[in-house]
């Protein structure tokens, strides 16, 4: 059962903390990262949506959906996450959308996290990423290194013309 709590959170908190400083341009883009996992305990499928100019990050979009095998797992799983603090530190923090939900008939727990990096203090990132990112204001995040972090991890790249 810890297996899975760890994969989930270090899957999350990889995908959040992806990121190192650098880059500024233009035009709106979207690149899509994928990935999914399964185990004896359940399931798990995460997909991030960065919106940059080219270069760097502007917004964050982090949509993970997992499903388990039992409902003792699940259970577990999902009191852990409502005491994550995520849901207060988004609401301590403009550049922040929290949102949890469970469907107990699937045992499925669905996790969304936008992350506004034009609005969120570097506090609050760091608050967001357990302390995994080391950041100061102001800080820029850089997508080459973004994208390619989350390719050594396993995820998907797509990009959007």
């Amino acid at each position: 059962m810890n297996k899975i709590f760890k994969l989930g959170r270090i899957i999350a908190i990889s995908a959040l903390c992806m990121v190192l400083l650098v880059g500024c341009g233009s035009s709106d883009k979207t690149t899509t990262a994928k990935i999914s996992s399964k185990n004896a305990n359940g399931e798990q499928n995460i997909e991030l949506q960065m919106i940059h100019d080219g270069e760097t990050v502007k917004k964050q979009k982090q949509n993970a959906v997992m499903k388990f095998a039992s409902k003792e797992i699940y259970d577990a799983f999902l009191a852990q996450m409502k005491t994550s603090g995520y849901e207060a530190i988004a609401k301590e923090y403009k550049g922040i959308e929290y949102n949890l939900t469970s469907t107990d008939s699937t045992m499925t727990v669905e996790e969304n996290i936008v992350l506004d990096f034009s609005k969120l203090p570097a506090e609050g990132y760091k608050k967001m990423t357990n302390g995994a990112v080391k950041v100061t204001d102001p800080y820029k995040i850089d997508l080459e290194t973004t994208v390619k972090s989350l390719k050594s991890q396993g995820y998907t790249i797509t990009e959007e013309k």
